[in-house]
């Protein structure tokens, strides 16, 4: 079968939508962005061949068949939870993909891959999110003209993402961190690495109908993601310790005018739990994720630390895409 390039995306305008849709920009693909309000979005036209659809509500299958006319592919992100004014409820998750399951199944499309999450369960009751996760999935595992491909994340890390960037955030402020679930075990996974997974599979029609799970080689507690956010920062002396569970709900609840930056809604509600997977990330996608320790230096080490790092690694005989990337025009050399 013959893959065109024609590309319609849900959920394409938050942290993991934004990253996708740079890769798939960057391939060739001609993407068009559904939102609910156009004139929000417009920075989103700066990616090579995209446009942007209006769709509202994402309820209405009608709608929505019309937006996938004459597209090849469907990127489903509608679990993407740091989509702002576009993120799609718990409670409208489930409707918006019922109607997005009969609009694909009405027209041409030939490829679908959908955003989970590691612990998507449609029977775990106790767990709003992860079990609408799990009914999310089966809704799209019974496409039939066009079998879904599944991609669970892990945590995924990144410049203005929802943990270690308000770890970083928070250690600008004051010299303490406290962390929301704080025991809680992760593999934390560069979003470039996983966006460049994702977009390698689209044309990959051996994955159609099946399951991955992503996440990167490191293992560690979120308390020692936050040391090591910390460390790179160059604040070793930084009081780093698990926040208690009241605490992180109340300065979530309060948002931009919490005291407190390192706790949000979205972290209390996807890290309840260890994010972690037996699945390889290398023999899955072909290629090795960046480690840990290269994935943060791009965005939470300080220039002044970065040239010195760089410099270090430089003296390690690391390869060259692993230096970190300066923001600065003249970087100094440091003996």
């Amino acid at each position: 079968m013959i893959l065109g390039k024609q590309v319609v995306m849900i959920g394409g305008t938050g942290f993991v939508g934004r990253a996708i849709l740079y890769a798939l920009s960057k391939a060739g693909y001609h993407c068009k962005v559904l939102v609910r309000r156009p004139e929000r979005h417009r920075d989103l036209l700066l990616f090579k061949n995209t446009q942007i659809g209006q769709c509202s509500p994402l309820t209405d299958a009608i709608s929505l068949a019309r937006q996938l006319e004459g597209a090849d592919i469907v990127i489903n992100l509608s679990a993407d939870l740091s989509s702002g004014t576009e993120a799609i409820s718990l409670e409208a998750l489930a409707a918006v993909n019922r109607s997005l399951r009969k609009a694909i199944q009405q027209s041409g499309v030939k490829r679908v891959l959908t955003l989970s999450y590691l612990g998507a369960n449609a029977s775990q009751t106790e767990d709003a999110w992860r079990q609408a996760l799990g009914e999310l999935e089966a809704m799209m595992q019974t496409l039939e003209n066009a079998p879904a491909t599944i991609m669970r994340a892990g945590l995924l890390i990144g410049e203005q993402d929802d943990v270690t960037s308000r770890y970083q955030q928070q250690l600008k402020l004051l010299p303490f961190l406290p962390v929301p679930h704080g025991k809680t075990t992760v593999q934390p996974l560069w979003i470039k690495d996983f966006a460049r997974a994702f977009v390698n599979l689209v044309p990959n029609f051996a994955a159609a109908g099946k399951r991955f799970e992503v996440a990167g080689e490191e293992r560690l507690t979120l308390v020692d993601l936050a040391k090591t956010v910390a460390e790179l920062m160059g604040k070793e002396d930084a009081m780093v310790f698990p926040m208690c569970s009241m605490n992180a709900k109340l300065m979530a609840k309060m948002g931009r005018f919490a005291p407190i930056r390192s706790s949000s809604e979205t972290q209390l509600m996807m890290l309840n739990q260890d994010m972690v997977t037996d699945q390889d990330f290398q023999s899955q996608f072909g290629f090795e994720p960046a480690c840990l320790e290269h994935a943060l230096s791009t965005y939470v080490v300080p220039n002044h630390l970065r040239a010195r790092y760089n410099f270090l690694r430089r003296e390690a005989g690391r390869e060259p895409q692993e230096l970190a990337m300066l923001d600065i025009e003249n970087p100094v050399e440091v003996p």
